[in-house]
This record gives structure tokens, sequence and C-alpha cells, in this order.
């Protein structure tokens, strides 16, 4: 991948503990940009979308613009068409204070920003790809929440996606996150869910991570699969209270990376016993004992012995395997944690949450398997989990 001047300039801030330079970007309109208006309208009106009701947006063919979407509570399904860019020249798609608005299914190339959205609520960001971004795959920032960035491709961007500026009760997961300089990135942001995503090769020279989280409080990490990364995890600026379990880490450079110029921070890298911590490829224990204090005879797929990050973060309960990713196994004897079968138990766990959508208190991520695009969440739990579960019902994979 090609290493560009500013990746050289940012990584000397890092450093210095200060890492902006590729957050605070101002929007840059492209000499002609297509426009959803508020009002439903397409302008151009000679623009390739189709819509028959003003609520459903349809790109036809390949475009070489900037998309301005206006328009609350609507869908802009790409067809697997593309947003051609001529590198740092303009952002592919903007959204300013918008609220369910689902984007889906468009692919955006060689763009400042594939996808610049700010103030924006209750959207929907869903197997769209990436491609070559100067800046940011998908940046959401300025007070944006309750959004959903399920099932994307991020390719060669100098970030994939960032969460900035209080972007906060966002879900980033099922993406894959490869041979960008940087993976996912939290910045001031918080009460995030950040799962089941791949990251892969994420390898700016200096320290190009799977998953960075600075200044962000109270984020659920779980289920991410980081491999050879420079570095699978950094946490630092002050980040604390979050939370850190079942993910994989297979040799990554470094496997979690605390900056000994940031504040250790208070951060919890295990669930409880017997739901255990986070796979490390590098952990030499042994898997003899068992019980909470490892102290009981028998294994249990536990390390007997901690992981330690480093002074002040450890890893209790470290895994001996890697944690299954499969959609459909989702639950075992131990609520939320997967057994390696699909049984009575993942469909009781789906049926107890069955007719929850976001926002009531019933709705849990864990168990929104899929929806009308297969393994992309739709933020409903209802008969198309059901079915999921039952097509592979008896299976056993472990």
């Amino acid at each position: 991948m090609r290493r560009r001047i500013v990746s050289v300039f940012v990584a000397v801030i890092l450093f210095a503990g200060v890492f902006e330079l590729a957050i605070d970007i101002k929007p840059v309109k492209a000499s002609a940009t297509i426009c959803i208006r508020s009002d439903g309208s397409i302008d151009p009106p000679t623009a390739p979308i189709l819509t028959f009701d003003n609520m459903t947006y349809t790109l036809t063919s390949n475009i070489n613009e900037t998309l301005l979407i206006q328009r609350d509570n609507i869908v802009f399904n790409g067809g697997g068409f593309s947003i051609q860019g001529a590198g740092e020249a303009f952002n592919g798609i903007e959204m300013w204070g918008r609220s369910n608005v689902t984007v889906k299914n468009v692919k955006i190339i060689d763009t400042r920003n594939a996808m610049f959205i700010a103030d924006c609520d209750s959207s929907f960001f869903v197997n769209n790809t990436f491609v070559n971004s100067a800046f940011h795959g998908l940046l959401l920032q300025g007070l944006s929440s309750f959004n959903y960035m399920l099932n994307n491709t991020a390719l060669y961007n100098y970030i994939a996606i960032a969460l900035t500026d209080y972007t906060n009760c966002s879900t980033v997961a099922g993406n894959n996150i490869s041979d960008n300089d940087f993976g996912i990135y939290v910045h001031y942001s918080h009460y995030n869910t950040i799962c089941h995503n791949m990251l892969f090769s994420n390898r700016e020279p200096y320290d190009g991570f799977g998953i960075g989280l600075y200044h962000a409080f109270h984020n659920e990490v779980f289920q991410n699969t980081a491999l050879r990364n420079i570095e699978g995890f950094r946490v630092y600026g002050g980040s604390t209270d979050n939370r850190f379990f079942h993910n994989s880490f297979i040799n990554n450079s470094k496997q979690v990376s605390y900056p000994s110029w940031s504040q250790p921070g208070g951060n919890c890298w295990n669930d409880s016993y017997p739901s255990g911590g986070n796979y490390w490829s590098n952990y030499s224990g042994t898997d003899i004992f068992s019980g909470p204090y490892q102290n009981l005879t028998g294994s249990d797929g536990i390390g007997d012995t901690p992981y330690i990050i480093d002074a002040n973060n450890t890893d209790y309960y470290p895994l001996m395997t890697t944690f299954p990713l499969l959609a459909w196994d989702i639950t075992g004897p131990t609520m939320w944690v997967p057994d390696g079968k699909c049984d009575i138990r993942d469909v009781a766990l789906i049926a107890l949450h069955f007719g929850s959508v976001v926002g009531d208190g019933k709705y849990d991520v864990r168990a929104d398997i899929t929806g009308p695009i297969y393994l992309v969440r739709d933020g409903k739990i209802d008969i198309r989990d059901v079915a999921l579960v039952a097509i592979h019902f008896g299976e056993e994979y472990m």
C-alpha cells in the first residue's frame, strides 16, 4: 500500500499524544454535486438515480460526483454501482443533520472521505465498500448517535471507519477492515458497540492498529478478530471504563498498545467466569484447572494463569481457542457464550427477544443475526433471525 506524506506527519503527532489531524476535516465539495433534496426531488433531475415514491432511491450507473443527502427517512441503494473520485478532490457521500437514512450497496473509490456523516442519528450504513480514501472510508462526527455500520468492506484507506466528536451509542459490526493504515478509530466517543469485525493487516508502518480508542469511555468491544496488524488494539488518551472480551488477537506485531505517554486507563479485559476473556496467540499458559480461581481439577477452555498486557491491564480469563464467529451460534449453557453448536438454546434466546427493535429495552444486537440482506443486521429481531437458526439447527462445528 502506498504511503502518503501525511501518514508520516500524523505518526509524529500520535507519539506527541494528539491524533486529530485526520479528524477535523472539513468537507470539500466537488465541482458538481448530485443532491437528494429535503422535498424528495433529485437535483439535477438527469442524475442517474431512480425513485418511484421519494422514499427509496436507487443508483442506476456509476457517478464521479459527491452525493449530498438532505432528506430524512429514506433508503439509498447503490445497486452495486460506484462513486468514483479523483484523490482528495471531494467526498463520496455527505449527510448533515439527517435521521433514519439507510445507505447500502454502494462502492466508493478514490475520494477524500468515502462517506462524511455529521450530526446524524438512527441511520444505517450497510454492505458498502470503501476503497483508497485519502482520509476516511466512513467518518461519523459531531454528535451523531444511534447509528449502525454493518457488513461494510474497507480496503486501502487511511482510516477505515472513524467515530469522532461524541458519536455515541452506535454499533460497528460485521465489517471487513483490511489493508488500511488504521482500522476502526473511536475518538472522544462513548457507549458504542464494536463487534464481529475482521481486522486484517492494517499496517501503517509506525503503529497501524485494528481498533484504536482515544479518550473514549464505556465502549464494548467483543468478538472481533485482529490478525497481523502492527497493533491489534491501541488504547490511549485516558480511555477508561471500556470492556474488551471474546476478541481474538492473532499474530499482531503488538497485540495491545498502551503508549507510555498515555494515561494507563481503567479498562476490563475479560468477561466474568466462565464466559472468559480474549484469545491471545502468544499466550503460553496451560489449561489443566477450572473454576473462577482456576484451582479445580479439569480443563474449561480458559488458561490457568492470566495474560498480562502491561502493569495496569490484565486478562484474567484468557481463552485457549479463538472465539466462534458463526452468527447462528449465539449462546450455550452460559448466556451469550457460544458453545460450538446450534441448538434449542439459540432458538430460545432469539425467541426471548423476538419482536424487539433498536431503541427498546428488549433489543439485543447479539440476537439480531440477519435481515433482508444475508447476515446483515437490520435493527429488529424477527422471523428472519428465527429462520436462520432453524436452517442451521443441529449443526456442530467444534
